[in-house]
């Protein structure tokens, strides 16, 4: 794998647990950092990498 692929993976599972981390704790900032993770994750998949030959 490559980073940027590592990237996407650690920013969404990231986000994944510190909007549950939120919910639980019922704190609307942390809820909306991970939402904001998650979408920045969702963001990355636009980003082409370069294969080398």
């Amino acid at each position: 794998m490559d980073r940027l692929t590592v990237a996407k993976i650690a920013l969404a599972l990231a986000g994944v647990g510190m909007f549950a981390y939120g919910v639980r704790a019922e704190d609307t900032v942390v809820r909306w950092i991970g939402i904001g993770l998650v979408v920045v994750a969702f963001l990355l998949r636009f980003f082409k990498t370069t294969k080398p030959d």
